[in-house]
């Protein structure tokens, strides 16, 4: 048996209640206008006010359990893309660039004014440790 939406996917047991809706006024006809509801019905209007109150409570915590459940789901989901991205860059072609030729275009990004924090070869060497190394380790660059 496939389960339903609101079953667990496990053992078929419901994942939460939701209250039958109320869909059916005593005063349709006036519901939504200015009018004023025949003083016969308004204990039945009195009635209905009471038994949606009673189902607000219910339908509140549901909604915050099924947001909390919601909330785990985006961390889980924030964290498999972080893990996924940081093996992704594992992969990319600029890691396997030898030193040398690194090296080489570290000096072409060198300029001609005072060095700075904010250009290489500072900057180059806050990028990772590899190119910490290398930037050191190139002598034209200082």
């Amino acid at each position: 048996m496939d389960p339903g939406p609101h079953t667990c996917r496990r053992c078929n047991a419901p994942l939460f209640e939701i209250p039958e809706p109320i869909r059916t006024s005593p005063v349709p006809d006036v519901l939504g206008t200015n009018s004023v509801p025949p003083p016969s019905k308004v204990p039945a209007i009195r009635d209905l006010i009471s038994k949606l109150a009673e189902n607000l409570p219910r339908v509140e915590t549901e909604l915050a359990r099924m947001q909390a459940v919601v909330d785990r789901l985006v961390l889980e989901r924030d964290e498999l893309k972080d893990m996924m991205e940081g093996h992704r860059d594992l992969l990319t072609p600029a890691r396997a660039l030898p030193p040398e030729l690194l090296s080489q275009i570290f000096i072409h990004c060198l300029e001609e004014e005072e060095p700075s924090i904010d250009r290489a070869p500072l900057l180059l060497g806050r990028v990772c440790r590899r190119w910490r190394s290398i930037s050191l380790s190139t002598p034209e660059l200082w």
